[in-house]
């Protein structure tokens, strides 16, 4: 029935929505450009694709390009094709680099605060601190199966990015069906599965961005990389050859300690007033375990 709006309901009921016109239409298009030949299928342009993102690193030594084919929606109206070099400064396309300079990057909502929280939901104490649901998450790792008897849940504390705006705590049973949490299973396979879960999201979209399969060495940093279960789970995740190494070294702040590493390569190359390669500012040795800034003309010079 047709109402007026103050019978519509409360004003958070609406919709939220925002789209783009510059997608996989116009990624198409400029793969073709760049990947010419008379066989120049989709399979062929999208092979050379993947092929790009492995032999390039991610940041893409600072430079950046953007593309709009037809006037954008977001942001309005822009269009043209946009290339930016290492310092920042717009530049054509044929100054811009090679072909396969491109960046890839992914982030999640629901990590390590997700977890956290549905940790001390399951395991709830008087004493109930970090280091006692940590040690339950090793327990229930340890003692649960790789698969978990097909059983797989899904965990949405807050409105997720990837896959987009979902929210909520969903079980699937071993025939697929969804269940409540209470005939889910024990406890510890609801750990497992919340594990292989989130394992099973880093390693689907790692894979629609070229991530090869089977193969390679994945480095993982931060404070869970230090958990021996939970990067096991990773690498029965992963399957295939896998060398999975986390938390060495400095690794579990590997990626605060790049940020800053970062942010003094980005000091000295605005005083020098040209681009220097990191390794010029920056020197690593021994796992992280040393780290000295080679610039000569700070006073920060040393090691930390």
């Amino acid at each position: 029935n047709e109402v007026t709006k103050d019978k519509f309901g409360e004003v958070s009921e609406v919709v939220r929505v925002f789209c783009f016109k510059n997608g996989s239409l116009t990624r198409e298009s400029v793969l073709k450009t760049l990947f010419s030949s008379d066989n120049n299928n989709n399979n062929n342009v999208f092979e050379e694709l993947s092929k790009s993102l492995s032999s390039t690193v991610p940041g893409n030594h600072n430079k950046c390009a953007f593309f709009y084919k037809v006037p954008e929606i977001l942001p309005a109206g822009v269009s043209g094709y946009y290339y930016f070099d290492e310092s920042g400064n717009e530049v054509t396309k044929d100054k811009f680099g090679e072909v396969s300079e491109v960046v890839r990057v992914f982030c999640f909502k629901n990590g390590s605060l997700t977890r956290e929280s549905v940790l001390k939901t399951l395991f709830s104490s008087d004493n109930n601190n970090n280091n006692n649901v940590f040690e339950e998450l090793s327990k229930s790792l340890s003692s649960t199966v790789p698969g978990n008897h097909n059983k797989c849940a899904f965990f949405y504390k807050v409105p997720e990015i990837l896959p987009a705006g979902v929210s909520g705590y969903y079980y699937f049973d071993e025939s697929g069906n969804e269940v409540t949490k209470d005939k889910f299973g024990e406890v510890s396979e609801v750990v497992r599965a919340m594990i292989e879960g989130q394992m099973m999201s880093y390693v689907r979209h790692g894979r629609l961005l070229g991530m090869k399969e089977n193969k390679g060495r994945i480095m993982v940093t931060g404070g869970a990389s230090e958990n021996k279960e939970m990067m096991r789970v990773l690498g029965e995740v992963l399957g295939g050859d896998r060398e999975v190494e986390g938390g060495r070294g400095r690794g579990g702040n590997a990626g605060s300690l790049g940020a800053c590493l970062r942010a003094i390569h980005g000091w000295v190359c605005e005083k020098e007033g040209k681009w220097m390669d990191f390794e010029e500012v920056i020197k690593v040795e021994d796992q992280l375990e040393k780290v000295r800034v080679l610039y000569k003309g700070s006073k920060e010079e040393g090691e930390f």
